[in-house]
This record gives structure tokens, C-alpha cells and sequence, in this order.
């Protein structure tokens, strides 16, 4: 909000960026709402759950919009919310597949994953690593914001090890203290550059926490995910990861060594979870991308979004 104030105050254009649609554009009660866990098709139970979301989500953020807009009026910001959003251009991130088709009004343009050809290569030391042998690798990582638990790492990395691939996996250095000595098989980094990884070929499949980002750019890379969702919007990505038939999910609080190794070799010795990563893969590099939004930019800035909006605006 501060940055789409200052520009409303200053009369500066600007594109909204957002990772998914979510609540911009709504969905038939049929389909899971964003924000839920749920998977087509709904059971009775699920629907009249999904039903009521909306008025859940409202009581929760309630106190928060509220604050909000009492620091946005402090700033002398007093444009109505809905109209930072809903009067300007909205570019998301994904595409249909990841999300349930809907009619899109004019305003809110899908441009696929911001994927860049130019990625940071592998480290040479990484990439001797990854293609030392002729085994399978799983990559781990639960992004920035989630903490594992010291058994939840283990139960990660020694159940992929269990379902006999090597494993590489990014986790914060104070994270990397509470881990035991591990074998060879593993190698832990504080960063590394997902997307190359991702796009390795000895990389089988990803351990995801799920967000956005993470999904997608796997998916871009037609890898299957074994799906960990921690908080936020990553559950209802999951969601979707399961109805396209792309991955499985774990359960962050319940989940086993056996589960992993399940998971893992179930994704590994089905093929239909690779074909349909792959597949999902075709759409999002069609979708354009980085160069999309450019373009989309570069309208804006040269012809504004009066073409647009319906004649009365």
C-alpha cells in the first residue's frame, strides 16, 4: 500500500504485480476459494466450509484493514483501497492450470511465471557435485520465511535418502547447526540458485514448501513437487499442485521418514506426475513471461489503460 499511495499522491502511473489471482477476481462456490486447502470436487462438508471462508478470512483480517487504513489516513492517503487495486492494471504471475479458469475483466492480465533466461548459473563446485554420479537428485527447500523444526529436516532428508536419491537442500546456516553429521549423499547450502538447479537434469523432483514462486518456476522446469505447506497461501497452492495431478502433500505437523520415502518414490515411479509437471511446464513458458509484463509496462506507460475500461470511465 505505501508504494501505490505515494504514486496516487504524486500522480504516478503504476502496474500492480501479484503472484495470483486469490480475491481479485472471484470464483464459482464450486471450486476451492484461495486461502483454503480444499481439491475439486468438493465434498458437502467442503462446500458449505469453502462457502463460508470469505466471512472467516473477513472476521480475521478485519482488525488488520482497520489499523491499516487509520495509518493510510495518518499519511493523508485517502484513496479507498479498492481503487488502488481495481482501477489500474493488475499483471499475476501464474496461469490457468495452476489457477481454476474464470472470465477475466480487462484490467487484470495473466503473464505466466517471471522466469529469466539469463538465471545465475550453478557454482562449478555445485554443479561437479550434482553430476558427480549417474543417481537421481531431490532438492529440498521450505523458502525463506518457514523455520524446520530439527525433526522435520531429518525426516526430510532421511527419507529421501531411504528412497535412494542423493539430496540437496538450502537451509539457513543457524538451521544447519542443529543437524547431525550426514553422508555424502547430501549436501546442504545456505543459497543456492534454485532455478538452475531446477532446471538441471539430474534434479527428479522438488521438496516445496509451496509458495508461488517455488511452484511455479518447478513446474516452468517440469519437475513434480512433493508439496510441505507451512502457512499462507501455500496450502491452497498445494491445492492446486494435487488437482493437476503434478505432486503430493505432506502434512507439516504428522508427516514421517516412511512418508517422504513414500512420497518420493511414488512421484519417481509414476510417470504421469512428470508428464503432467512437463505438461504444465508447455504452458507456462507459452505464457511469456517476463516478456509479457514488459510489454504490458511499456503500454502502460505509452498509452495509459483508458483502452481498457468501458466507455463511461
Amino acid at each position: 500500500f505505501p508504494a501505490m499511495d505515494l504514486a496516487e499522491q504524486n500522480n504516478i502511473p503504476y502496474v500492480i504485480l501479484s503472484q495470483f489471482l486469490g480475491p481479485h477476481v472471484p470464483i464459482p462456490a464450486k471450486y476451492p476459494r484461495y486461502g483454503t486447502s480444499f481439491t475439486s470436487p468438493l465434498s458437502l462438508g467442503d462446500r458449505a466450509m469453502n462457502f463460508l471462508h470469505p466471512l472467516h478470512a473477513l472476521w480475521y483480517l478485519a482488525p488488520c484493514i482497520t489499523r491499516l487504513n487509520r495509518a493510510r489516513a495518518f499519511c493523508s492517503a485517502h484513496t479507498h483501497w479498492r481503487d488502488l487495486y481495481y482501477k489500474h492494471l493488475i499483471m499475476v504471475s501464474t496461469t490457468f492450470g495452476i489457477e481454476h479458469p474464470r472470465p477475466l475483466p480487462p484490467l487484470i492480465q495473466m503473464v505466466g511465471p517471471l522466469v529469466f533466461p539469463q538465471r545465475d548459473p550453478l557454482p562449478d563446485d555445485l554443479k561437479n557435485w550434482l553430476e558427480r554420479e549417474d543417481t537421481k537428485t531431490v532438492y529440498i527447500s521450505c523458502g525463506t520465511l518457514a523455520t524446520l523444526e530439527p525433526w522435520q529436516a531429518r525426516a526430510l532428508i532421511d527419507g529421501a535418502l531411504e528412497s535412494g536419491v542423493r539430496v540437496l537442500m538450502t537451509l539457513r546456516k543457524d538451521q544447519q547447526a542443529l543437524l547431525p553429521p550426514l553422508p555424502d549423499r547430501v549436501r546442504i547450502e545456505a543459497f543456492a540458485p534454485q532455478q538452475a538447479i531446477l532446471a538441471h537434469p539430474t534434479v527428479a523432483a522438488f521438496i516445496s514448501h509451496c509458495g508461488m514462486n517455488s511452484l511455479s518456476e518447478s513446474l516452468y522446469h517440469g519437475k513434480p513437487i512433493l508439496g510441505l505447506p507451512f502457512f499462507g497461501d501455500q496450502h491452497y497452492n498445494a491445492g492446486r499442485l494435487l488437482e493437476i495431478n503434478a505432486g503430493l502433500k505432506l502434512n507439516k505437523d504428522r508427516f514421517t521418514q516412511q512418508d517422504v520415502t513414500s512420497g518420493i518414490r511414488t512421484i519417481l515411479n509414476t510417470p504421469a506426475f512428470t508428464e503432467n509437471a512437463r505438461r504444465m511446464s508447455h504452458v507456462l513458458v507459452n505464457a511469456q513471461g517476463a516478456n509479457r509484463a514488459a510489454n504490458l509496462v511499456q503500454t502502460v506507460l505509452h498509452a495509459g489503460i483508458r483502452h481498457l475500461l468501458p466507455r463511461t470511465q
